[in-house]
C-alpha cells in the first residue's frame, strides 16, 4: 500500500501481518488530519476495518485486512470479501449482511476468515449504517475483530458443560444454586428440572418444589432449609410426588459458597436415589428372609433341646396334677395340699408358656421392632433358650456381667438371634476339645458404646478363613449354610454397631466381639 506525500518519513509502524511507513504522525493534530493521515489512522488499529455503499458492495478495506488474507485491494472490493469466509459460514454471514443492508438495523455475525497461509480464525464483524439529513444511508462501516481464542475457549467450555451435563444426566444429578438470604433459587439445571418434574421454560421458585414433596417431609425439608445457612450445608432426603402420581426418593446435598454480596449463597446437586431405595428395601427384605430362614434353621438344630425344655414343665404338670386328683379322692381331702399342688402347676403352665413364646419368637417374620433392652438380660434369656444343648455339650459357661447398665435402642428378637449364633459356634467349636470353657463378657467400651465378646476353648479358626468368616455363604462346617455370621454382621451393623471374629492370643480357641452404640444417656447413670 503506498501513498504519495512529500513529507520526510519517521519510520515504521508494525502491523500484525506486515510494516507500512508512514511520514511524521505523531506531530498531527485531529483537526489537521488530512484524508491520508485518517487513511494512515485506520490502517494502524489492531482491527480490520471496512466500509461499503447503501447496497452492501465493498469500497474500502484497511491495510490489516490485505496484510491477513494476502487479498489485493482490488481483490476486495465489491463482493469479493465473501472469498475470504469459511465456506461453513458464508451463506449465514452473506445473508445476515443482506438483512441488516435491506433493514437499515446493525450488523453482527461471527465467522472464520481465511488467513494469507489457509488457516481459518474466528473473528467478529460488525456495522452500522451512516444515514443523511432525511434517514437515508449513505455508507456502511464495519470492523472485523479476532476472536479466534476466545472461540476456542468457548467452544472448549460448551464441550466441557455439554459432558458434564451429559454426565450429570446418566448419574441422575441435578446442579442448583440457592440464595438461602431470599429464598431465590437462581440455577436450577435441566436435569435438576426433569427431577422436580418442572418445566424447562418456568424459572423454578421454593414454592414450586415445595408443592412437589410428599406432605410428610414437608416440615422435615423446610427444617432443614432455615437450619442450612447456620450450619453451612445442606444433607438431606425426601420424597417427591410427580403429575402422574409417581413418588420418586431424592438426596439433596448442598454447602454454603464466599461471595461479593455476604448472602448465603449454596451450591448444591439432587440426585434421584429411586431405584438405589427401592434396592436397599428388596436388600432389607431379603436379609429379613435369610434372617427368618436362619432362625428356622437354628430351631431345626434345637429340637432336642426343646423337646426337652418342654417335657420338662408338661412332666411337672402331669405329676402335680395327678398328685392333686389322689388327694382330692380321699376321704378327707387335704385342701392345703391341693391348693400348694395347684400352685406348682399354675407355675409350670407358665413356664411352658414362656418356652414357647422364644420359640415363637425365634420362629416370627414379624418386622423389626427398636425398643429399649439390656445387653445382659439378652444373654441371660439365650443362655436359658440353649440350657439344654450347654448340658448336653459338657459345656462350662462363665458369664461377667458389666458393671453398669447396658441398655441400647435394639430389636430384641434380631439381637438374640446374633448371640444365640454365636453360642452355639462357640458350643459346636468345643466338639473334641478336652477343655470345654465358653467366656462371655458384656462391658463399656468408652462413654457410649457396648461390648459383648465370647471366647472358646476350641481349635480356633485356621487362618486363611479368618478374612473370610464374614461372607455369605462361606462355611468351614460340614453341611453349613453359610448365612450364620454374615447374618450376624447385617443385624448388628443396621442397628449402627460393629462385629469382628478373631483367634484369641494364646491360639486356644476363637473369639467373637460386637460393639452397640449405648442408649442416650445411660453411660451417665
Amino acid at each position: 500500500m503506498n501513498y504519495s506525500n512529500s513529507a520526510t518519513k519517521t519510520g515504521p509502524v508494525e502491523q500484525s501481518f506486515g510494516t507500512v511507513d508512514y511520514p511524521e504522525l505523531a506531530v498531527v493534530r485531529p483537526h489537521d488530519m488530512t484524508d491520508y493521515h485518517w487513511r494512515a489512522m485506520v490502517d494502524t488499529i489492531p482491527a480490520i476495518v471496512w466500509s461499503t455503499d447503501p447496497s452492501g458492495s465493498n469500497t474500502f478495506h484497511n491495510q490489516r485486512l490485505l496484510n491477513y488474507t494476502g487479498f489485493s485491494r482490488e481483490e476486495a472490493q465489491g463482493w469479493g470479501w465473501s472469498k475470504m469466509i469459511h465456506p461453513d459460514d458464508e451463506a449465514k454471514h452473506s445473508a445476515a449482511w443482506m438483512a441488516a443492508v435491506e433493514s437499515g438495523g446493525p450488523f453482527e455475525c461471527e465467522s472464520r476468515l481465511r488467513r494469507f497461509d489457509g488457516e481459518f480464525r474466528w473473528f467478529l464483524a460488525r456495522a452500522e449504517a451512516l444515514r443523511d439529513e432525511n434517514g437515508a444511508v449513505v455508507n456502511w462501516y464495519g470492523t472485523n475483530i479476532d476472536i479466534h481464542d476466545r472461540k476456542l475457549a468457548e467452544n472448549a467450555l460448551q464441550r466441557s458443560e455439554a459432558y458434564l451435563s451429559e454426565s450429570l444426566r446418566l448419574n441422575g444429578t441435578g446442579i442448583f444454586g440457592w440464595n438461602a438470604s431470599n429464598g431465590d433459587l437462581f440455577y436450577l439445571s435441566d436435569e435438576g428440572h426433569r427431577i422436580f418434574d418442572l418445566c424447562l421454560l418456568a424459572k423454578p421458585t421454593i414454592e414450586h418444589l415445595a408443592h412437589k414433596l410428599h406432605a410428610d417431609d414437608l416440615d422435615t425439608v423446610l427444617k432443614h432449609l432455615s437450619d442450612a445457612p447456620s450450619r453451612g450445608e445442606l444433607n438431606f432426603r425426601c420424597r417427591l410426588v410427580t403429575r402422574s402420581g409417581d413418588m420418586r426418593h431424592v438426596h439433596v446435598t448442598g454447602h454454603s459458597v464466599p461471595n461479593d454480596l455476604c448472602h448465603h449463597h449454596f451450591l448444591g446437586a439432587v440426585s434421584d436415589i429411586t431405584e438405589r431405595v427401592k434396592a436397599e428395601e428388596l436388600l432389607q427384605k431379603l436379609q429379613s428372609d435369610f434372617a427368618h430362614a436362619s432362625r428356622i434353621s437354628i430351631l431345626g438344630e434345637l429340637t432336642a433341646s426343646i423337646a426337652h425344655e418342654i417335657a420338662q414343665p408338661l412332666s411337672a404338670i402331669a405329676a402335680n396334677s395327678e398328685a392333686g386328683l389322689r388327694w382330692l379322692d380321699r376321704a378327707n381331702p387335704d385342701l392345703g395340699e391341693v391348693k400348694d399342688l395347684t400352685g406348682r402347676i399354675v407355675t409350670n403352665v407358665r413356664r411352658a408358656t414362656d418356652i414357647i413364646g422364644r420359640i415363637r419368637s425365634m420362629a416370627t417374620r414379624a418386622s423389626p421392632i427398636q425398643e429399649l433392652v439390656s445387653l445382659d438380660e439378652l444373654v441371660r434369656e439365650a443362655l436359658l433358650f440353649l440350657r439344654h444343648e450347654v448340658q448336653a455339650r459338657d459345656a462350662q459357661i462363665l458369664h461377667h456381667l458389666a458393671v453398669s447398665d447396658t441398655l441400647v435402642h435394639a430389636d430384641r428378637t434380631q439381637i438374640q438371634q446374633v448371640i444365640v449364633n454365636l453360642l452355639l459356634n462357640a458350643m459346636q467349636a468345643l466338639d473334641g476339645s478336652p477343655v470345654r470353657n465358653i467366656t462371655i463378657r458384656t462391658e463399656l467400651d468408652g462413654p457410649s458404646t457396648v461390648c459383648f465378646s465370647i471366647e472358646d476353648t476350641g481349635a480356633g479358626v485356621a487362618q486363611e478363613n479368618l478374612p473370610r468368616l464374614f461372607e455369605s455363604f462361606f462355611t468351614t462346617k460340614s453341611g453349613g449354610m453359610g448365612i450364620g455370621l454374615p447374618l450376624c454382621k447385617s443385624i448388628i451393623e443396621a442397628h449402627g454397631g460393629s462385629i469382628s471374629g478373631h483367634n484369641r492370643p494364646d491360639c486356644q480357641g476363637a473369639r467373637f466381639v460386637f460393639a452397640l452404640p449405648l442408649a442416650d444417656g445411660i453411660s451417665e447413670a
